[in-house]
């Protein structure tokens, strides 16, 4: 059975320990669900354990990703402007000063792991008064889907995963050479 952590139809996490996991490197598949699709490479495996810490580390940013400058702007402009501050801008002259994106925190944005399972995939989350705002997009980048998720759904699940991923973790540890 895989776990599945959330409401896929709005937002959920998913994933499944290979059934040689390889202790704590943990190995399986996990992708991500939002309105019904899952985001990610299901089919392919990467490590859980990368997935965990990255998942602890996205879940100190939780109730930390308010932007007056993102809160209602236009869903492509909002991932075109992170998209670019992030991973580095389509063109040169669209940079945004790093002073800008350092004292704003913008990486707080990013919900999406650096994995391999996730390489086509871009997502920043948020959050704001009437919902999270949950902007995906799938390469070359050229679409943005927005979701307005209930407030702190997208967090909760997260957290839920990392709890589920770190028990295991942890089971692995303690369990003899």
């Amino acid at each position: 059975m895989m776990p599945i952590f959330g409401d896929p139809t709005s937002f959920a996490v998913e994933y499944e320990m290979s059934e040689e996991p390889h202790r704590e490197w943990m190995y399986g598949r996990v992708c991500y669900w939002c309105k019904g699709s899952r985001v990610g490479d299901f089919s392919s495996e990467t490590s859980l354990r990368d997935v965990l810490f990255q998942l602890e580390r996205m879940g100190c940013d939780d109730g930390q990703r308010a932007s007056d400058r993102f809160d209602s702007a236009p869903a492509l402009e909002v991932f075109r402007l992170l998209d670019g501050a992030l991973y580095g801008p389509e063109r040169p002259e669209l940079a945004i000063d790093p002073e800008v994106v350092e004292s704003e925190q913008w990486a707080r944005h990013k919900i999406i792991p650096e994995l391999d399972v996730f390489d086509d995939w871009k997502g920043f989350l948020v959050e704001t008064g009437r919902g999270d705002r949950l902007l995906l997009s799938q390469g070359p980048h050229s679409d943005v889907v927005e979701v307005v998720i209930e407030s702190g759904k997208v967090g909760k699940a997260m957290a839920a995963a990392c709890r589920s991923l770190a028990a295991r973790y942890d089971g692995f540890l303690s369990e003899p050479g």
